[in-house]
């Protein structure tokens, strides 16, 4: 029984670091992908820039709601055994792949 409430707390404790993660994620592709490339691309019209921002900050938060919901259930899998350590692995090196992305192309830009 303890056992089984220790693995209900790593999972849980493992998608919300996830959920964490992926939120930064999203926030630094915010500022990159909406706001960044459409300053060097578009140039300084404000109205443009910020339909842009606007539409795609709505898009994106769809996007990472739907991944949050996902990866609740993948991580749940860990409780019935199903889920090797490696998936999990894989998930947040994805997240912090894409973070860097992000964040370099901001560096990048400016």
């Amino acid at each position: 029984m303890a056992q089984h409430t220790f693995l209900i707390i790593l999972v849980y404790s493992l998608w919300l670091a996830s959920a964490a993660l992926s939120l930064w994620a999203v926030l630094w592709l915010r500022i990159f992908v909406l706001i960044d490339l459409p300053m060097a691309t578009v140039g300084g019209n404000p109205w443009i820039i910020r339909a842009i921002d606007r539409f795609g900050t709505v898009v994106i938060g769809l996007v990472w709601l739907v991944f949050v919901v996902a990866t609740e259930a993948y991580f749940r899998r860990l409780l019935k055994g199903g889920l090797p350590i490696l998936s999990i692995t894989k998930i947040f090196a994805a997240e912090a792949l894409i973070l860097a992305i992000a964040y370099g192309g901001h560096l990048w830009l400016n």
